[in-house]
């Protein structure tokens, strides 16, 4: 499903799905209180290291919360250092 969908709008980044919340909870960003119905993810970027090992990560809190633009590029200019 998620390989259709990428591919009839051009997305050539891997996609994939964790419908039982094993990754989001291995990088705990689980929003508890997101919804009420079932749990979600918040909003987060990894900055990763060429050898595999995270420099920082930026998680705002509540999952409507989205990073700007700047501060994925400051990350990233933070991971280079």
């Amino acid at each position: 499903m998620l390989r259709e969908y990428a591919s009839s709008r051009g997305i050539t980044l891997h996609l994939c799905a964790d419908p039982d919340l094993t990754v989001i909870d291995a990088f705990g960003v689980r929003h508890q209180d997101g919804r009420p119905d079932r749990p979600i993810a918040r909003p987060a970027v990894f900055f990763v290291r060429a050898d595999g090992t995270v420099a920082h990560s930026r998680q705002p809190e509540n999952y409507r919360l989205h990073l700007k633009t700047q501060d994925v590029l400051d990350g990233f200019a933070m991971t280079l250092k």
